[in-house]
């Protein structure tokens, strides 16, 4: 039987591979894997051969992987970089310190320089896997190392950031501060005819190692002499260093600050209740406008778990939240209105598209299709916008995981398996947490939609909002 399954391998239909490559992971002859082998790299670009190959072959990885680069055919493509990222994710997941160790020696050999793209997406695929709970970090002394030394000028970009970024998940404590890279991370951070990724990856050096002495050079990189995407690491490294202190030096340079720099602020405001308390205060003073913090982030704080900041954002960033009847009564007369249902399209893309679609389209799938409503009469969706808590649509609760470390994970529950939980946030961005890490899981009693934000809504543009909301075209 096995001889005959084995045959199989180059048969003209890629289903039958793929199903030949899940059986063969419970053979373990020579001749199996052989066909394995053969049926990946015929297929690697498939997404589906690469998990069926991984997972026929637990612990043998890495040759799997030394097959696939050796080939004369390995040139980069989007297909291949996925199974090297794949490929590092499940040795990293399965802790298989060996071949985690191989991949970082083999990534700091830093010629022949076209073989960059395949090392950093095993770098990037490392950080995937040890992403997960329960990675000791104080391992890999002289792979780390190897990692700082990538840190030159003449590394190729991709894998310097991928070699930063591990080190990041890996921890550098015991590195000392006085090595050659550490010492010249500072110089070039603030050296403005430096290759401007460079100094990015500079500053998230700096980022590893944090202390005061870094504050004052963090600071001034937050300048509109410097390139955006300086300016945005150094506010997201600043700011997780400094907390409160460093969100007050961000605002008062606030009307220096573009549009990118500023959304960036804003997320690390986000990271704790201090640092939102930091940017209400600011709101209160008039010095930063509510709607520079954007819809998504307007409900964060407006559903906050926190009593302090959920009641001082509802009064800061809705009009009216306290009496719903009385928001229904002054829009109620736009159900005797003929709306344009092409302005409604741009209120939706303005107001809503970053929490709903319709039909499938025009937005971000994370609270209800709002194709669904359709056929309501438009009083009731109207009462709905004013008031979104009078009806939470099932399988649209806003939920609330906590980590054993206390951190707190929120948004609607898009998929369940036995051993993992995922998560969908107001951005539409998805976090999968295993069960064992799941402290607690509780869902919230009011939407996720928070009363009040219709105020960002005139008269006129609610009725057209309806009418594209009841056209849905």
């Amino acid at each position: 039987m096995e001889n005959e399954l084995v045959q199989l391998y180059d048969d003209k239909d890629p289903k039958v591979r793929y199903q030949l490559l899940c059986t063969l992971g419970l053979l373990h002859s020579d001749a199996a894997e052989s066909a394995k082998q053969f049926i990946l790299l015929k297929d690697v670009e498939d997404k589906w051969i690469q998990i069926a190959a991984l997972a026929s072959s637990p612990g043998k990885e890495w040759a799997l992987m030394e097959k696939v680069r050796r080939s004369p055919a390995n040139v980069q493509s989007e297909g291949r970089q996925l199974f090297f990222i794949n490929t590092g994710a499940v040795i990293g997941l399965s802790r298989q310190e060996d071949a985690m160790q191989q991949i970082i020696r083999t990534a700091a050999v830093s010629v022949p320089k076209n073989d960059a793209w395949w090392k950093a997406a095993l770098l990037e695929g490392l950080i995937k896997g040890l992403s997960v709970e329960g990675f000791t970090k104080n391992k890999f002394g002289n792979e780390k190392m190897m990692l700082l030394a990538l840190f030159k000028a003449d590394t190729d970009p991709t894998l310097r950031r991928s070699s930063l970024r591990l080190l990041q998940a890996l921890g550098i404590s015991e590195i000392p501060n006085q090595t050659e890279e550490l010492k010249s991370a500072k110089d070039i951070a603030i050296d403005q005819k430096a290759d401007p990724q460079f100094r990015e990856d500079a500053i998230l050096l700096l980022s590893l190692m944090p202390g005061k002495s870094n504050e004052n050079i963090l600071a001034n990189l937050i300048s509109p002499t410097e390139p955006e995407n300086v300016q945005k690491i150094a506010v997201r490294t600043f700011i997780h260093e400094s907390g409160p202190k460093a969100c007050n030096i961000v605002l008062a340079a606030w009307k220096q600050l573009t549009p990118g720099v500023r959304d960036e602020a804003m997320d690390q405001f986000m990271e704790s209740t201090d640092n939102m308390q930091v940017l209400l205060n600011a709101v209160q003073r008039g010095e930063v406008q509510p709607s520079t913090i954007g819809w998504r982030r307007m409900v964060d704080l407006m559903n906050n778990e926190d009593p302090g900041i959920r009641e001082k954002s509802r009064k800061l960033l809705a009009s009216v939240t306290e009496n719903r009847d009385e928001a229904y009564k002054k829009y109620e007369p736009v159900l005797k209105m003929n709306g344009d249902a092409v302005k409604g399209y741009i209120v939706f893309q303005k107001n809503c598209a970053v929490c709903h679609q319709v039909g499938g389209i025009s937005g971000i799938s994370y609270g209800p299709d709002l194709a669904s409503i359709r056929n309501r009469e438009a009083q009731f969706i109207l009462a709905d916008i004013i008031n979104p808590n009078r009806s939470i649509a099932d399988g649209f609760e806003n939920w609330t995981i906590t980590l054993p470390d206390g951190k707190k994970e929120k948004g609607i529950i898009s998929n369940e398996t036995p051993s993992a939980i995922t998560l969908k946030d107001a951005g539409g961005k998805e976090k999968t947490i295993q069960r064992s890490q799941v402290k607690s899981l509780e869902s919230d009693k009011t939407s996720a939609m928070p009363p009040g934000l219709e105020s960002n809504i005139s008269i006129p543009e609610m009725a057209d909002l309806l009418a594209y909301l009841k056209k849905g075209k």
